[in-house]
């Protein structure tokens, strides 16, 4: 947001505040969701979500060749595609293409390890947001947009590597406790972007911009 003559302006986060040529005094006043409209379980240990688009950059072909080492591993772990469908049903991916809120938030409360491999472009991250709030242990590429969103409630792994990705799932599959505390740290930290903190943000930024607008 930026009011001719004002003094306020805000981005979404650092990555996005970062492309603004020639300013560098701006607000973060993040994406928001309703963090309550997430339900964390019941959880089932051995399940993985991805939520994505099928394009190159979210990364769902790194988390495809990283699943069979995950499943060598855990046999009995189950991958459920949200967002993209590649066709048929195989060696525990489960395709579910285009869902509806109700279904994404029933999946993302049921998955344990949420992940998300994206390759870059990102200014944000509101499917990690998502994931937190329904308590999931979230494995992330390691961009800056994701750290600014999970902080120290995820796992980061460098973009397109599949080897680190799975070593990261496996072992939170395998560790429940550590995926239970990691859930829960994700959704203490995802309160600082539900809807109703980040509209009273934009409420101060809008208030901000009109009082410098009034000031001789």
């Amino acid at each position: 947001m930026a009011l001719r003559g004002a003094s306020v302006v805000t981005v979404t986060s650092p990555v996005s505040g970062s492309s603004i040529d020639g300013i560098v005094d701006y607000r973060i006043t993040p994406n928001g969701i309703d963090v309550g409209s997430y339900v964390a379980g019941p959880k089932d240990p051995l399940r993985v979500a991805f939520l994505g688009r099928d394009d190159e950059r979210k990364g769902l072909s790194v988390l495809l060749d990283a699943w069979p080492t995950v499943r060598r591993s855990i046999p009995g772990a189950m991958l459920s595609v949200m967002g993209a469908d590649r066709g048929e049903w195989s060696d525990g991916v489960e395709y579910h293409g285009w869902i509806g809120d109700d279904v994404k938030r029933d999946r993302l409360g049921a998955a344990t390890v949420f992940c998300a491999p994206n390759l870059g472009g990102e200014s944000f991250g509101i499917t990690l947001a998502e994931a937190m709030a329904a308590s999931c242990a979230v494995v992330a590429s390691a961009l800056p947009a994701f750290e600014y969103v999970a902080g120290s409630a995820a796992r980061f792994v460098e973009p397109g590597d599949p080897a680190s990705l799975a070593e990261e799932i496996i072992d939170l599959l395998a560790n429940p406790v550590a995926a239970h505390d990691l859930g829960s740290a994700a959704v203490e930290r995802v309160q600082r972007f539900d809807g109703s903190t980040v509209s009273a943000a934009f409420v101060v930024a809008y208030e901000d911009a009109l009082a410098a607008q009034a000031t001789p």
